[in-house]
């Protein structure tokens, strides 16, 4: 961030960014009537906080601690307050906080734990507060300064949920071998696990990307109506974020810089050891998915380890050469300077070390992970002798929208969970 003076050409740097491995463009500043600005950055100590940084460059932390903020929302009352979202309470929860920049205190205005999509009005004397947890779909209420609620905008409201009984997930940490905690969400049946019925299997949904967590304090998500489904079908599914899509700033994020997948195992490996050690869930009947990044993971956890019974993976990476470059080099470098991680990071090299039942899913016309992913990973399974099952979607992209084919892929992916977790003669190679 450099300061030019138009008149004599003379510059300044104000902010410089360094990172181990990439510096993520978070935000542009928030300029303050005096000509300073708030900066948001996680690159002091990989936790993301807010900073103040006067014309001279002088910077000081406006937040610290344990936590990240999220997003910047708003600077109100003629620059002297900053409303902004952040991951204080818990990291699977956001919460909304108002910091006055004359006396450094921060007010929760959160009024009730979960997740918030808010909006302020500029003078800060009015915010509209979009809420839901777990258990409570999303409301969208105005509040007034104070957070006091002035009505309710609307309501999200479905009567299936009265009348159907489903199962209810509920939030779980779950250790990793060094001590850091995962945030997890888990599916088991309405009824409560049954002990004569012996253990059950468990499918694991992943994305793992990083900085993108699949688990939150919040109603529903894509293919939640279908993970409580397969709690009916006797199989329970557990959502998991592994360190690097935890969004805790980068602190753990740049850890898997220039070989995408070994780290995002490590922790999926401890995932499968706590399960293990649990009463009710069956470790030999392990399934897991997942869609884009979570295609590519789902696709090298099968032809990395042996953890999985069976694993589906839909429009996958299946190696970084063939994915776009402002995306890859950020995470990989370049395959001229990293050839080594991109052929360690390949599902493509690995598919002659295929273990367990695998299902390849792909739109015909996906323009962010282009098919040629899929049939150069279906090349590579045939030239190693793998069987593998692929279904292919005519007119689909990188998202399967067309209501037949979706009810096509999700009666699909159920019939493969049945034959390969819950029957009595499922084959594991």
């Amino acid at each position: 961030m450099v300061l030019v003076d138009l008149q004599g050409g003379g510059s300044q740097s104000l902010v410089q960014e360094k990172s181990e491995a990439w510096v993520d463009v978070i935000d542009v500043p928030r300029w303050l009537p005096d000509g300073s600005f708030v900066w948001l950055s996680d690159s002091q100590g990989g936790r993301r906080h807010l900073f103040h940084v006067a014309i001279d460059g002088t910077k000081r932390a406006l937040t610290s601690g344990d936590w990240d903020v999220k997003e910047i929302l708003s600077i109100s009352d003629s620059g002297k307050v900053i409303w902004f979202t952040a991951h204080r309470s818990a990291p699977t929860n956001t919460d909304v906080l108002r910091l006055s920049l004359e006396s450094g205190s921060i007010d929760d205005m959160s009024g009730s734990s979960g997740s918030h999509r808010v909006s302020v009005h500029p003078t800060g004397s009015y915010y509209l507060d979009s809420w839901s947890d777990l258990n409570n779909p999303a409301q969208a209420w105005l509040k007034d300064r104070e957070g006091k609620p002035v009505r309710l905008v609307s309501e999200y409201r479905s009567d299936r949920f009265d009348y159907v009984r489903s199962a209810v997930p509920e939030l779980v940490k779950i250790p990793a071998r060094d001590g850091q905690m995962l945030q997890g969400m888990l599916y088991r049946p309405a009824g409560g696990f049954d002990p004569s019925k012996g253990r059950m299997p468990v499918v694991i949904y992943v994305y793992a990307g990083p900085s993108a967590p699949t688990v939150e304090n919040s109603w529903t998500h894509r293919s939640d109506l279908w993970h409580r489904y397969l709690t009916d079908q006797g199989i329970a599914v557990l959502l998991c974020d592994n360190r690097s899509a935890l969004g805790r700033g980068n602190a753990d994020t740049w850890r898997i810089y220039k070989d995408l997948g070994a780290l995002e195992l490590r922790d999926l490996e401890d995932t499968a050891a706590w399960l293990a050690k649990e009463p009710w869930a069956d470790p030999q009947r392990l399934g897991i998915w997942g869609w884009s990044y979570g295609g590519y993971f789902s696709a090298y956890a099968m032809t990395h380890s042996k953890l999985f019974r069976a694993g589906i993976a839909g429009a996958a990476v299946t190696d970084w050469r063939n994915y776009d470059s402002i995306y890859t080099e950020r995470y990989m470098s370049t395959p001229q300077a990293n050839p080594e991680g991109y052929r360690t990071s390949s599902v493509v090299e690995a598919a002659g070390n295929l273990h367990g039942r695998l299902m390849l899913i792909h739109g015909e016309i996906d323009d962010n992970v282009h098919m040629t992913n899929t049939l150069q990973l279906a090349y590579g399974l045939q030239k190693a002798g793998k069987q593998f099952e692929l279904m292919i979607y005519p007119k689909s992209r990188h998202g399967i929208t067309d209501p037949q084919q979706v009810q096509h892929q999700f009666q699909m992916m159920t019939d493969f969970w049945i034959r390969h977790l819950l029957a009595a003669d499922s084959i594991q190679d």
